[in-house]
């Protein structure tokens, strides 16, 4: 049974609905099915955004087919990339990195970083974690 504020997919899985009060969705009260590549890529998403997958208590888990190209940004909350497909180059603070598939890359909360030179397949899957209070006394 979903709780307040979730969608139920077709695929069993459950989202949070637009504009839900995440403070509220503390924690999962079932384990979502597992999502494949493809199932991630029919996720609602806008380009240069990410589609969100699930969110239980601090983590957040997102996905995007493209993230913006060359567009370095900070976020509020610590973040783990990996890179689902395709290939390109990871831009943190001054240093960039090549990356493929089945890489992992990281950002500090409040570090400058981003995507850039990648493929036309390029896929990430994102996650968010750490309280965002937290997170920004250490930055």
């Amino acid at each position: 049974m979903p709780r307040d504020g979730a969608l139920v997919l077709s695929d069993g899985r459950y989202n949070v609905a637009p504009g839900t009060n995440r403070k509220a969705m503390a924690i999962m009260k079932q384990t979502p099915l597992p999502i494949s590549l493809d199932a991630a890529r029919k996720l609602p998403w806008e380009p240069g955004r990410s589609a969100e997958v699930f969110v239980d208590g601090e983590i957040e888990v997102r996905f995007t087919p493209q993230p913006k190209d060359g567009t370095p940004h900070t976020h509020d909350r610590d973040e783990l990339y990996f890179v689902a497909s395709g290939r390109g180059f990871y831009r943190c603070d001054d240093k960039v990195t090549p990356v493929s598939a089945g890489d992992l890359c990281f950002a500090a909360a409040g570090t400058v970083h981003g995507f850039e030179k990648f493929t036309q397949d390029f896929a990430i899957w994102i996650i968010f974690y750490g309280d965002v209070k937290t997170a920004l006394r250490q930055a």
